[in-house]
């Protein structure tokens, strides 16, 4: 149907089948299209890692590891703390209920 003739001939009718044909594909993408604003998630597990720069893994331990323990220890629905201490950095996961 569409020929080269017919598009030179009629460059606002070709131009006017180009935006219906986009307007219809953005239409349909967008009533199709799975989209969540907050999606639903759930989380097991929590990672916390603390930097302190220079600080040995004893220093760590003591001054952050422990006491983030201590703090965390208090929320419920913490199922286990586990924690590790190294040069300049402290990670503690938590396992949610």
């Amino acid at each position: 149907m569409f020929t080269t003739r017919l598009s030179v001939d009629n460059p606002v009718f070709v131009n006017l089948v180009v935006v219906v044909i986009l307007a219809l594909g953005i239409g349909l993408v967008v009533t199709t299209m799975n989209r969540e604003i907050f999606p639903e998630f759930s989380l097991d597990m929590i990672s916390v890692t603390t930097v302190f720069q220079g600080a040995s893994p004893e220093e760590m331990e003591k001054l952050i590891t422990i006491k983030l323990e201590d703090e965390i220890d208090n929320v419920d629905g913490i199922d286990s703390i586990e924690s590790e201490s190294s040069e300049g950095m402290s990670v503690i996961t938590l396992k949610l209920q």
